[in-house]
């Protein structure tokens, strides 16, 4: 048992049943082994550059998204299922703090996510390696040509199919956004009586949230020089399509300085996005211990 027992608790009880544990490590091996014939497919020529990067981008993306569904649900349901069922009531009976109820909670969700996570980074890895290895060999297999938008016609400079910095950075950028996403469902779940009116509202809020971040994102990333790559990191999204496609990500930064200043710009901005969802986490966490108390005693009918 760790030392905390809730984030044991909430990590172990998600696997309580062969279906749950069917249902994630299946996710795990169909998705690794996917990430494998992904570059091998590449490698052995099925795959054109343009239609790797492509499918590359929609399977990272796509296994993010559900994985942030999962996260989603999990914590919104975290505290208002044990409300509904009356352990929660029990829980309060013992000398376990707020705090380490509510850390518990984060830490446990995170425990039990991070193996689904690892999938769409290990796909990212793999491909950074191929791209770091020259291409296992291949002649030209770890290079495409820049295309884009750019000022003064197509730029046809070869670069990486893939930067193989983002092995590093869209794990820097996405555990965090991951823990921002569970702690928005662990608040919700904790101001909600029932798990339905908890689940929704946490769904509609990080998709407002992830909407506007990331069109923002997007945009800024096209159409600000330089400043533009360090705002393209605050979506996990937008990070990883700059990541495979700075042509088409990153066009005015490269148009006015080159690829090699975007790339600098985006580790720095995967740097700052990272310490914003940090402390956006640690800021929400502490506002939840303040208030638990209250809301707890609120929504128990306890005046």
């Amino acid at each position: 048992m760790w030392a905390n027992p809730i984030a044991w608790r909430e990590a172990s009880a998600r696997n309580r049943t062969f279906g749950r544990i069917l249902a994630r490590w299946s996710f795990v091996v169909l998705g690794a082994a996917f990430g494998f014939v992904l570059v091998a497919a590449y490698h052995t020529g099925s795959f054109n550059a343009r239609d790797f990067q492509l499918a590359l981008q929609y399977t990272v993306i796509g296994e993010l998204v559900v994985i942030g569904l999962v996260a989603i649900n999990m914590s919104a349901t975290a505290i208002s299922r044990e409300r509904e069922d009356g352990t929660l009531d029990l829980l309060l009976t013992t000398p376990m703090t707020p705090k380490a109820y509510l850390s518990g909670k984060l830490r446990g969700l995170m425990a039990y996510l991070l193996p689904l996570l690892a999938v769409p980074m290990g796909t990212l890895a793999l491909a950074a390696l191929y791209v770091v290895t020259g291409g296992l060999g291949r002649e030209d297999g770890a290079l495409v040509a820049l295309t884009g938008a750019v000022s003064g016609g197509a730029n046809r400079s070869m670069v990486p199919v893939l930067l193989p910095e983002a092995a590093l950075i869209a794990p820097l950028v996405t555990i965090p956004f991951m823990t921002f996403c569970v702690i928005i469902g662990l608040q919700w779940s904790l101001r909600s009586k029932g798990t339905l009116a908890s689940v929704v509202a946490a769904v509609g809020v990080v998709g407002v949230i992830s909407g506007i971040v990331g069109l923002c994102a997007w945009k800024s990333g096209e159409g600000i020089s330089v400043l533009g790559p360090v705002l393209s990191a605050f979506s996990p999204a937008t990070l990883i399509f700059a990541c495979i496609k700075p042509g088409e990500a990153l066009v005015e930064t490269i148009s006015n300085s080159n690829l090699g200043s975007a790339r600098v710009s985006l580790i720095i901005g995967s740097a700052i996005a990272a310490a914003v969802y940090i402390g956006v986490v640690f800021g929400i966490h502490a506002s939840m211990v303040k208030n638990f108390d209250m809301t707890v005693r609120k929504l128990s009918g306890v005046k």
